[in-house]
């Protein structure tokens, strides 16, 4: 069982808000197998396992060694910049929240989001946005935009932007989507005044998530 209450995590402006959002309104199909990268501790993959009653979770992190306390998960360690340890059309839902935007190549993260999605899977990811008003401001004021620490700690902490290494747009995360066949179901807004930056998320957000489906080929 997860070791911690966790339900305030899901809740309206959390990132992973729209995880349950979706799948309390419509069950997969299958609720087979459930993966979340990235996944720290776990304890947000146990509970929606439990919540929504998947049979399997996997958890990917760089520092797993494969411990696992609780029935049908299991935790992995890996690289995630190489082709993901997971099956092709082996997920129902697949869950990459603040993630890839610190791995080398966006292109190839989404391209193994389609790879290792079931026919009917979906996926739930969270980006930061460089788009926000702060953002254009501080463009406009001769200023580095930042998608994670700010600047005045990068020299301090030693890393460029939190070791974020690319930039994203709501345009981007849509082109990003299509290249993979895959497109976006929903944007949900993260962070305080959630339906202040419903209004207008490309300006007002600063990090995003979103659900992703499968293109049905005819």
């Amino acid at each position: 069982m997860p070791t911690r209450d966790t339900s305030a995590e899901f809740a309206r402006g959390k990132r992973y808000a729209i995880c349950v959002q979706s799948l309390s309104s419509s069950t997969p199909r299958r609720c087979d197998h459930i993966v979340e990268l990235g996944c720290g501790s776990g304890h947000k993959l146990l509970y929606l396992q439990d919540c929504f009653r998947f049979k399997h979770a996997t958890g990917i992190d760089l520092g797993f060694t494969g411990v696992t306390g609780h029935k049908n998960a299991r935790f992995l360690p890996a690289n995630l910049n190489q082709p993901w340890p997971l099956e092709d059309r082996s997920t129902d839902v697949l869950i990459a929240m603040m993630l890839i935007e610190h791995l080398f190549d966006p292109f190839f993260s989404f391209r193994d989001i389609g790879r290792t999605l079931s026919s009917d899977g979906r996926a739930f990811v969270n980006l930061p946005l460089v788009t926000g008003i702060k953002n254009r401001l501080r463009l406009l004021a001769g200023k580095l935009p930042t998608t994670s620490v700010p600047y005045r700690r990068w020299q301090q902490e030693g890393d460029w932007d939190g070791f974020h290494l690319h930039y994203s747009s709501i345009h981007a995360i849509i082109d990003f989507a299509c290249q993979a066949c895959l497109r976006v179901v929903s944007f949900s807004s993260a962070g305080r005044l959630a339906s202040l930056k419903d209004t207008r998320q490309s300006l007002f957000c600063d990090e995003i998530s979103f659900e992703l489906r499968k293109v049905k080929l005819i």
